[in-house]
């Protein structure tokens, strides 16, 4: 596989995860967030369903069920062993709730 597409029509997937790396890395540099993943690791982490709500992503479409590079642990950075893909709209939802809010979260719907 090659590792560069200059146009979405190409690989629309392999495009989304090329922007995603080059975004992810830039904006680590500037903010001093830990990184020393490569695209060829990405590539081996891909997926076709987001693994938190079991739907077929959606990758370049910019909707909430295209492909998002998620880091599992925020504070250890985008290193290998910390990053999943998953869709948009988990990652969404995970970047500002602790585990403990999810769960609280969880119990009230139950309730309710």
């Amino acid at each position: 596989m090659k590792f560069q597409v200059k146009r979405k029509e190409e690989d629309p997937k392999l495009w989304a995860m090329q922007r995603i790396f080059t975004e992810r890395k830039r904006l680590s540099k500037k903010l001093g967030i830990p990184f020393n993943i490569t695209l060829e690791y990405l590539l081996g982490l891909e997926t076709e369903v987001c693994p938190v709500f079991g739907y077929k992503l959606e990758w370049g479409s910019g909707t909430e069920r295209s492909g998002s590079l998620d880091k599992i642990k925020p504070s250890e950075g985008y290193v290998e062993g910390n990053v999943v893909w998953m869709s948009l709209r988990a990652n969404i939802l995970k970047r500002d709730a602790t585990k403990m809010e999810i769960q609280q979260l969880n119990e009230w719907f139950q309730k309710i």
